[in-house]
């Protein structure tokens, strides 16, 4: 962590070029579906096991 003397500005990050965006975006959606996996494996067995003991 860096710390800056009083009214001082802090730099803008450099702009991102479009393969450190698509890099970042293919990130994002893997981290999506590794979501969407957690919640789901976590939520079809409980929806088996209804399915199966009606």
């Amino acid at each position: 962590m860096e710390i800056y003397p009083p009214g001082h500005v802090e730099p803008l990050p450099d702009e991102e070029t479009p393969a450190q965006q698509r890099k970042r975006r293919l990130s994002d959606i893997g981290l999506f579906l590794l979501t969407i996996a957690a919640l789901a494996s976590e939520v079809v067995p409980f929806v088996l096991a209804i399915w199966l003991w009606q």
